[in-house]
């Protein structure tokens, strides 16, 4: 999850009936309470907090489910249910660690694939991205009262690749047995197929 502050109608900004020391006293309130979940110094936090009600500040970047669940059990118990978004993100996980990592390839800090599948398929894999859109005078004031417009992200696809996770595993671990045994300076590289169909069931570099 990605925290992000302030949106449209920031009730720290707009709300006319606060006087300008309850406005001070609420944004210090939420930058304490974003710099102690997330362990942020707060005076940064505070900072971000105060900017001009037009902006949308992105506080953290990918936070786990536990800390973003105790932001929204903060928001529910100070009933301060505008101002502060919780914006989804997803975050590849690897949960064979680096089984095939140079096939598999890797992302970078925005999931954009760098290197090997991920690179090759990003677009596919990608999917869309969300947006909050408003419209906004020159001034940084709402224009009319239909509000923020969210447009969810849209899924990417999903690659089944023919390779068999034992069998990667198993070359893999002799193919650097064979190296390190045969003093192979310059490493060596082993790919598994199945002479049925020609399906690559494993692809190994040392």
């Amino acid at each position: 999850s990605d925290i992000i502050y302030p949106v449209k109608d920031a009730v720290y900004n707009e709300v006319k009936t606060a006087n300008k020391k309850d406005k001070k006293e609420d944004k210090e309130k939420v930058a304490k309470a974003l710099a102690d979940i997330f362990e942020l110094d707060y005076e940064k936090v505070l900072k971000k907090v105060n900017k001009n009600k037009s902006m949308i500040e992105t506080i953290v970047r990918k936070v786990s489910k536990e800390k973003a669940d105790k932001l929204r059990k903060w928001i529910i118990e100070n009933e301060i249910f505008t101002g502060i978004n919780i914006d989804e993100d997803m975050k590849r996980y690897y949960p064979d660690g680096n089984l095939a990592s140079h096939i598999i390839g890797f992302v970078g800090s925005d999931n954009q694939g760098l290197d090997g599948i991920e690179a090759k398929y990003n677009e596919e894999l990608t999917g869309e991205y969300g947006m909050i859109s408003k419209m906004l005078d020159a001034q940084g004031n709402s224009i009319g009262d239909e509000g923020e417009k969210y447009d969810k992200a849209i899924m990417g696809n999903s690659i089944v690749l023919t390779i068999d996770k034992n069998i990667q595993a198993i070359t893999e671990k002799y193919l650097e047995e064979a190296c390190i045994e045969n003093e192979c300076t310059d490493g060596g590289n082993v790919i598994v197929m199945d002479p049925r169909n020609g399906d690559i069931l494993a692809m190994a570099t040392y």
